[in-house]
């Protein structure tokens, strides 16, 4: 009696799984949103080199100072110290001409006011230069829009999986899997139009969008 209800058992799992494999179709569907970025992303960074190992620390420690006095003075600017890296080498890769003493230093500022940010490059490009910049979208604005889209996404799911019930036949169907990505964000930079002079002002700077997708992809069984 016991081998016959394990051989039941299997049998009935066997048959569960057959079930599960029958009618099956694998699809997948996408929404999309084109947004205007609200974020700038700025990396500063401040370099310095000669021969004294502490005149060329000094040298780097006072440039960052005032970098980060004048940033820390604006509200809306988001500035925080990265990196900061000390190394020797030697000139013309020969021991005997003597050592060179690097010393440099990273500072990332983001903001949603390009304005200011963007004067900000100007006022501190003395002492230090951008090594890069970026735009994107705030992380609030990012999971509003998720939201919408998902909801969106969940629908239009649906409504697919409606249309491939009836083409195949089916009076109804049974969501056996779904899975969600909403990292499919693809960047747009805008071009940016660099300083043309240690004249200049400020940089003409246009933030671009963001293309923000959601990504569905799934299974359904067909009865």
């Amino acid at each position: 009696m016991r081998n016959l209800f394990i051989v039941s058992c299997l049998l009935s799992s066997f048959l569960h799984a057959e079930s599960l494999n029958y009618n099956v179709v694998n699809f997948s569907t996408a929404v999309q949103e084109t947004v205007q970025n609200d974020t700038m992303q700025v990396t500063f960074s401040i370099e310095e080199q000669g021969k004294d190992r502490m005149q060329v620390s000094n040298a780097v420690t006072e440039r960052s100072n005032r970098v980060l006095q004048y940033l820390r003075k604006k509200n809306s600017l988001n500035s925080q110290l990265s990196a900061r890296h000390a190394y020797p080498s030697y000139i013309d890769n020969n021991p005997k001409n003597g050592t060179i003493w690097h010393d440099s230093i990273h500072i990332n500022v983001d903001s949603k006011n390009i304005d200011e940010l963007s004067q900000a490059i100007a006022h501190v490009q003395k002492d230090a230069a951008v090594s890069q910049l970026t735009f994107t979208i705030s992380t609030k604005r990012q999971n509003e829009i998720n939201e919408r889209l998902l909801t969106r996404a969940i629908e239009q799911f649906r409504n697919k999986a409606k249309t491939i019930t009836t083409a195949m036949g089916g009076a109804n169907y049974k969501i056996i899997n779904m899975d969600i990505n909403e990292n499919g964000r693809v960047m747009t930079y805008a071009a940016t139009r660099m300083l043309k002079s240690a004249e200049s002002a400020m940089m003409d700077i246009e933030s671009g969008n963001s293309e923000v997708v959601i990504n569905i992809s799934g299974s359904i069984q067909i009865q």
